[in-house]
């Protein structure tokens, strides 16, 4: 049965994310990037289902850009499509450029280029607010209104010289004055979650697990970043016989992300770090003894902490399957005995192996 704090964080974090929903509704939470086809030809849809219209078609290693929006229509399995043609396709049919890279080596052509046609960025407004219009002309009717620091998806053909107008592909399809917009800085992501170990190892021997670890953990990073900074708390007991070991964890470790698999949703990383443990010893053999005989006897200090994992992510949720050693300097409980007098005194190390489980959730700023 899983730890009752482990219950109660993944309760609190679906209730997150309806209210980080909501709060984001307005369409300011989304994100682009650029997908390949890994078919011959696949077909571009009206709406994300089999069933509706086909509007077009992409052929293989044709460069799609794609929209990902938590507040939109999106449905699972299916990406939406911007760009050069606006409609849906299967998720299954797509690669990311490092996939593409791997699957076909460095014979085609480089995305970044000097031979690509067109190159997309995003941007926010610079005034109180700007019009889209629906053609590069002052006059034109107007499609959507742009408000002050939020962002727009646009494109830029290499081979066009215009100046005054920017063609947008969300929220909003049409054209923006140029001098409205400006380049936006990297976005800033929040992450939190519980954590539950599924195993755990002591390091000393002969022991065992006496209740599986569990705790929480903040992230920070940004979207142009490899890696992010997560701290967080964790809380395990071991035991011999009737002896429990009891420790506590706070850390801080710099994650780094290596490659990402089926189009970026699960991503393998490693990390390392360092922490702070405090730890408990006691014998809990003879309860009435314990306040003469059996103290409770207590030892802390730094530690450090490496290991990897893979992340699944699916919108702005994600699990992580971790692996984490917790390593220490032995730790010393009771007082040293003094000439002709006995003393309960145990050297131990608390470091151990985890496997965990972690469910959070991400916020882009």
């Amino acid at each position: 049965m899983l730890n009752k704090y482990f219950l109660s964080t993944l309760i609190f974090t679906f209730f997150l994310h309806g209210f980080a929903k909501s709060l984001f509704a307005s369409g300011s939470n989304w994100s682009a990037a650029i997908f390949y086809v890994s078919e011959i030809k696949i077909n571009v849809y009206e709406s994300p289902s089999n069933d509706s219209k086909v509007i077009g078609h992409s052929y293989f290693l044709d460069k799609l850009l794609i929209v990902d929006d938590p507040a939109g229509s999106g449905k699972f399995g299916w990406k939406k499509v911007v760009y050069p043609l606006e409609g849906y396709v299967e998720d299954k049919y797509l690669v990311t450029m490092e996939e593409r890279s791997k699957r076909y080596g460095s014979y085609w052509y480089n995305d970044e280029d000097e031979n690509a046609t067109w190159k997309w960025e995003i941007r926010t407004c610079s005034n109180q607010y700007t019009f889209v219009r629906k053609h590069p002309d002052y006059q034109s009717q107007i499609t959507g209104v742009i408000m002050d620091e939020e962002k727009v998806l646009i494109v830029i053909d290499t081979n066009g010289d215009n100046k005054i107008w920017t063609k947008v592909l969300y929220p909003y399809d049409g054209y923006i004055s140029s001098e409205d917009i400006s380049e936006v800085s990297p976005n800033i992501i929040l992450s939190f979650g519980g954590a539950y170990g599924i195993k755990n190892i002591p390091y000393e021997k002969n022991f065992t697990n006496l209740k599986s670890p569990f705790g929480g953990f903040l992230e920070l990073s940004k979207t142009n970043w490899k890696f992010s900074i997560r701290a967080g708390y964790s809380y395990s007991e071991s035991n011999i016989s009737k002896y429990d070991l009891k420790t506590r964890l706070i850390y801080v470790f710099i994650r780094y992300n290596f490659f990402s698999l089926f189009n970026a949703h699960l991503n393998y990383y490693v990390f390392a770090g360092g922490c702070y443990w405090y730890s408990s010893f006691q014998n809990t053999k003879y309860p009435s003894l314990e306040s003469t005989y059996y103290p409770l006897e207590k030892d802390k200090g730094p530690g450090y902490l490496t290991g990897g994992g893979l992340t699944y992510e699916l919108y702005n949720f994600f699990i992580d399957a971790q692996y984490f050693f917790f390593g220490s300097r032995q730790a010393v409980f009771g007082r040293d005995p003094r000439q002709g007098e006995f003393t309960n005194q145990y050297k131990l190390y608390p470091a151990s192996n985890l496997v965990n489980v972690m469910i959070g959730y991400r916020i882009i700023f």
